[in-house]
């Protein structure tokens, strides 16, 4: 499973990592939402997480593009 994770909290990015790279997922983690949503619209994900307390900037950065 391919999966992608918008957090701008590294350090969470990393614990995920560790948990599903351990499961032999693939998993790309971006820090910056403005770069994750550029990738979401540009790659194909099976999963897609996103911290909610950057839901805002990626749905006013989108509602912009």
């Amino acid at each position: 499973m391919k999966i992608f994770h918008i957090d701008d909290n590294s350090k969470m990015t990393d614990v995920f990592s560790k948990i599903f790279t351990s499961k032999k997922h693939v998993y790309i983690s971006e820090n910056n939402p403005n770069i994750g949503l550029k990738r979401i619209l540009s790659e194909n994900f099976d999963l897609i997480l996103l911290d909610i307390s950057i839901l805002n900037s990626v749905v006013l950065i989108y509602l912009q593009i």
